[in-house]
């Protein structure tokens, strides 16, 4: 294992500047040193992002920038995912395998010491306190997304609910109240009480419906709906691209 050359190219500018030479000299010095022109034009492209929150010259040099490309590759959520998975704060990267929106922060870490390479494996070693924050990070996001995911959920099966209690409307008439059972009482066993027919208000007459919501893809919908559960009547409604239902039995 080894470390990258961009870390070497940054520590030659850096000590050539520390001892009072400038940029232009310190480049001259890395090309004495064999280090190509690419080499160092990369390395200082790749640095200018970090380099007013880590001035070359200032003091703690290499933990400043250290900390601004952890901070910068937790905006990363593939960063975030491999860390969160990481054992003994070392970090291993397949640079084949790893998605192309990780390769320019991963790039960044081969400014340090802490970054090695061998092959086609990238090699971080981060500190223990850095992974742990980012676990924290990593499962509030989670928590965030669940909740998303949760709100989405409800607002689609309240969709099905109120197109399936329209559909009840225009099959009875005006004169027949539909409820909204799942907006009075959740624990009902069902959604929606209706009517069988418009011939009667008799209780026998009740149609209880339970509406199941399912979207498996974008604006692709199926509605279950049944009289009880088990029943052998449950008509279902489904629909492409939109909402308008075609009822079979």
């Amino acid at each position: 294992m080894a470390t990258h050359k961009k870390h070497h190219v940054l520590r030659t500018i850096r000590h050539a500047i520390l001892g009072g030479d400038s940029l232009t000299q310190a480049k001259s010095l890395c090309a004495h040193n064999g280090f190509s022109k690419n080499q160092i034009t990369e390395t200082l492209s790749l640095f200018d992002e970090f380099k007013e929150e880590a001035p070359l010259d200032g003091e703690d040099f290499w933990d400043i920038l250290a900390y601004e490309i952890f901070s910068r590759a937790l905006q990363n959520s593939y960063f975030e995912q491999y860390i969160a998975n990481s054992e003994g704060g070392l970090v291993i990267f397949n640079m084949n395998n790893v998605p192309e929106d990780l390769k320019p922060t991963l790039d960044a870490f081969r400014l340090l010491d802490t970054c090695t390479y061998s092959g086609y494996e990238l090699t971080i070693s981060l500190p223990e306190d850095h992974i742990n924050d980012a676990r924290v990070t990593q499962a509030k996001i989670d928590l965030r997304q669940f909740e998303e995911i949760l709100a989405k959920k409800k607002a689609l099966g309240l969709e099905g609910e109120l197109f399936v209690i329209q559909e009840e409307k225009d099959r009875l008439g005006p004169d027949f109240i539909i409820e909204h059972t799942a907006q009075l009482n959740v624990g009902a066993g069902y959604d929606i009480r209706s009517w069988k027919d418009s011939e009667s208000y008799s209780r026998s007459n009740e149609l209880f419906i339970e509406v199941k919501t399912i979207s498996t893809k974008k604006e692709i919908y199926g509605r279950f709906v049944g009289t009880r559960a088990g029943s052998s009547e449950s008509p279902i409604f489904k629909s492409r691209g939109g909402l308008l239902f075609e009822k079979k039995l």
